[in-house]
């Protein structure tokens, strides 16, 4: 089945399907045993196109979603849009920036568009983030707030300026200062 429905040009599903008429019902004792569950790596993708060539930006909303399909999610989901090569296009980082959907990274990274992405994680323990989302360049990566420094008790929006020279600028938030390990 190939995902479709949303809102043409607003809000696109990766990996869904939209249900007519919309399911009304939901089952709570579901909800109570989210954790990294089936149903998590399972939850719905977006994309948000930007308005080309104007000042939005694209927009990939992973949730918890290791980016793929089959045995280990080794297939990526595919994708169906274009965007610009040289747009920078701001990503959610899967499951808090863990390594628990550390596929997502390289889905990512070789389907949606190479190295000149933006990300933002929010939310995590002192595990957050893993080591694939520290791999991303330092001025490429964001977070909401950080469980490693001494700001973590502050959550902040980040916003970002996409298009002053040479690529953008952090307007409000926090830079993602974790180091790789070595």
């Amino acid at each position: 089945m190939v995902a479709n429905g949303g809102e043409p040009g607003v809000l696109l599903p990766v990996n869904s399907v939209e249900l007519t008429p919309p399911v009304t019902s939901f089952d709570l004792s579901i909800a109570l045993r989210l954790y990294l569950s089936i149903v998590n790596r399972q939850c719905l993708v977006f994309y948000s196109p930007g308005m080309h060539p104007y000042d939005e930006v694209d927009v990939l909303f992973c949730g918890d979603s290791p980016m793929g399909l089959g045995p280990g999610y080794r297939d990526a989901f595919p994708r169906r849009w274009k965007t610009l090569w040289w747009h920078p296009m701001l990503i959610t980082a899967p499951h808090h920036g863990s390594d628990s959907n550390a596929i997502a990274y390289q889905h990512i990274r070789y389907e949606w568009g190479g190295l000149s992405n933006l990300w933002v994680r929010s939310g995590g323990t002192r595990n957050h983030p893993g080591e694939k989302y520290r791999e991303i360049p330092k001025g490429q990566r964001f977070c909401t707030h950080c469980p490693h420094q001494p700001f973590k008790a502050s959550k902040q929006t980040v916003e970002i300026d996409v298009f002053p020279t040479p690529y953008f600028e952090l307007v409000r938030g926090y830079r993602c200062t974790c180091l790789a390990e070595s």
